[in-house]
C-alpha cells in the first residue's frame, strides 16, 4: 500500500546505528543506516560503545517502545 515509503535511510553517530535500525524495524520500517563521521578521543569512544551495548541489549530484551514508556515515568 505504501510502496517504498517505508524504506528509510538513518544518519546518526556510529554508536547509535544498530539501535536506530532496531527501533525503525519495530515501527515497521525497512531501515538502512549511514554512520556520520566522529572525531572523538579513545575515552569517549569507549564510553559510547559501552553505553550503546547496554542500551541495545535492553532494547532487544524489553523492547524499545517499552523502554520509552518506562523513561516517561522517570523524573
Amino acid at each position: 500500500m505504501l510502496g517504498d515509503r517505508r524504506r528509510v535511510l538513518l544518519v546518526s553517530s556510529p554508536y547509535h546505528a544498530l539501535r536506530i535500525r532496531h527501533i525503525a524495524a519495530e515501527l515497521g520500517l525497512d531501515a538502512r543506516s549511514s554512520p556520520s563521521t566522529s572525531r572523538e578521543g579513545y575515552g569517549a569512544r569507549a564510553w559510547h560503545l559501552a553505553s550503546e551495548t547496554v542500551r541495545v541489549g535492553a532494547g532487544r530484551i524489553l523492547g524499545y517502545g517499552r523502554l520509552v514508556r518506562l523513561g516517561d515515568g522517570v523524573g
